[in-house]
């Protein structure tokens, strides 16, 4: 029997199906947009009138194939609508501090066609202040906390990559009071989740440990105000007590590694698009720096780590999990629930500067 081919379609109300598309590779090459929305339509009867985008490029033509676009078996579509937009926001052309730029805004996806004039980012790619706050609204929504630019060079067809500082993207994006406190709020979230961070129980002051084999923690600013040692245990947060350095608890009552008490005793996941994956726990910690994550049970078996960025199997815990699909059950089997966490350390992130002392 052949293969099926189907496409993951999110529907409006957020809902995923398995839409089956046609039985042969050669169909698959041939089918048009509008095939696919006749079969979607057939599932989800309210896609109708909705439009379709598959990664970030909307679906409007429906007389290109599927190949056109690079849809391929497994892929994912999502079904949306446009809602009427607030008031745009727009560069003034008096303004001296602006480069502008003619020609097309580089950072809008879904062609809005916004009406600002545009203005060059310090990479030299042009951008409206709508598209580039949508652009780093959609980079944050993704828990990344690097501001970077997608546009394809034209020169060797790679994306450009460069950097922009947040100071940078608050000026071009024209970024309302509001805005500047979403922008900033996550963006500290996601610092805080980078570099493994906690608060001194004495003091409050957010540090990070240079010790990483070592769960006792010395406070620079809590030593200086009570002019003696504080320790506090990294694991508990209270102050420390017992003999130290060690790495596995302190002798306070309750000490406990409370991400591994979490992972030993969560649900096994249910996979709806993996074949033949049974007790697999829910909970996993990436095998690169130990940040606790789960799977969604819709998409295939890979994640990819918010903090380390890292790529490895949910079911095999392998960053190299070698299976003919990626839906497809694991030759090594489930890996069991992890008993260690491996340590959040300088190697295993990339470190970037922040407003964090150290302890």
């Amino acid at each position: 029997m052949g293969r099926t081919y189907q496409v993951m379609v999110t529907g409006l109300r957020n809902q995923k199906l398995l839409i089956d598309l046609c039985e042969s590779e050669e169909h698959m090459k041939i089918m048009t947009v509008l095939d696919m929305k006749k079969k979607i339509s057939e599932r989800l009867p309210d896609v109708k009138g909705t439009r379709l985008l598959f990664g970030n490029i909307p679906l409007d033509d429906e007389s290109h194939t599927l190949s056109f676009y690079g849809i391929q078996h497994l892929a994912n579509i999502l079904c949306f609508f446009r809602l009427p937009g607030a008031q745009e926001k727009m560069y003034d052309r008096r303004d001296s501090s602006l480069i502008f730029v003619n020609g097309p805004d580089e950072l809008d996806f879904e062609w809005n066609e916004y009406k600002s004039a545009r203005a060059a980012m310090s990479c030299g790619h042009a951008v409206t202040p709508m598209s580039l706050t949508a652009w780093c609204r959609h980079l944050l929504s993704q828990g990344i906390g690097k501001f970077t630019c997608p546009v394809e060079r034209q020169d060797d067809k790679k994306k450009c990559g460069a950097e922009w500082l947040y100071t940078e993207v608050r000026r071009m994006a024209l970024l309302t009071p509001e805005e500047k406190v979403e922008f900033e709020e996550k963006l500290a979230r996601l610092a805080a989740g980078e570099y493994c961070v906690k608060q001194c129980p004495g003091c409050s002051s957010t540090v990070i440990r240079n010790d990483f084999s070592n769960l006792s923690a010395r406070c620079t600013i809590c030593t200086a105000d009570r002019q003696r040692g504080f320790d506090f245990c990294w694991q508990c947060l209270k102050e420390w007590k017992g003999p130290m350095p060690r790495s596995d608890r302190c002798d306070n009552d309750g000490c406990v590694n409370l991400e591994l008490e979490i992972m030993r005793k969560c649900a096994d996941i249910n996979f709806e698009g993996v074949d033949d994956v049974t007790g697999c726990p829910s909970l996993r910690a990436c095998p690169k720096c130990g940040l606790r994550v789960e799977h969604d049970t819709l998409g295939c078996k890979n994640i990819i780590c918010p903090r380390c960025k890292v790529k490895f199997c949910f079911v095999c815990l392998k960053g190299d999990c070698k299976t003919e699909f990626s839906f497809s059950a694991c030759s090594s089997g489930v890996a069991p629930r992890q008993t260690t966490i491996p340590v959040c350390t300088v190697k295993s992130i990339e470190w970037t500067q922040g407003p964090f002392g150290s302890a």
